[in-house]
């Protein structure tokens, strides 16, 4: 029996949330600490276990390159061949814009379930000083697939 989307996310919905929050509070732990981050890949074990896998550039530690982050969504390809590994997730400091608005930072968090839900989550981040951050309510969207091989709803 195939799920479709909303079925998928009133099932999964309560495991990807307490997923990506989690992954939300260490990256706004890393935002106060040193005002961003690099991109990192999240792991959810089937008991409910999350992992983070912390990328790092030692020659250019500012640099954020496309290179940088498909190399993350190559590992993430990677682990999706692993059947313990129920959820993979992005999390990237971002700038979002809308029309006729301002550049935003933000931090993206995509999550993808091995059941085939994917969800983008962002949360909007304001500095009021050097080490102040206020992070805004988390905003979801639907978003496409991390892992080759793995269901995708429709």
């Amino acid at each position: 029996m195939t799920l479709q989307r909303d079925e998928l996310y009133e099932v999964l919905g309560p495991e990807i949330h307490a997923f990506a929050v989690k992954l939300f509070r260490d990256a706004e732990q890393h935002v106060r600490m040193r005002g961003g981050f690099f991109p990192t890949i999240g792991i959810l074990d089937g008991v409910g276990r999350a992992g983070i896998v912390v990328s790092t550039n030692e020659r250019h530690p500012a640099s954020m390159e496309k290179e940088h982050v498909r190399l993350l969504y190559d590992i993430q390809r990677l682990v999706g061949s692993d059947d313990t590994i129920t959820a993979v997730a992005t999390i990237e400091w971002i700038s979002m814009s809308g029309a006729g608005q301002t550049d935003q930072l933000a931090i993206k968090v995509h999550v993808h379930h091995r059941r085939g839900l994917a969800v983008i989550f962002y949360s909007p981040a304001s500095r009021r000083s050097a080490t102040d951050w206020s992070f805004g309510d988390l905003i979801a969207r639907v978003g496409g697939p991390l892992v080759v091989g793995w269901a995708t709803a429709l």
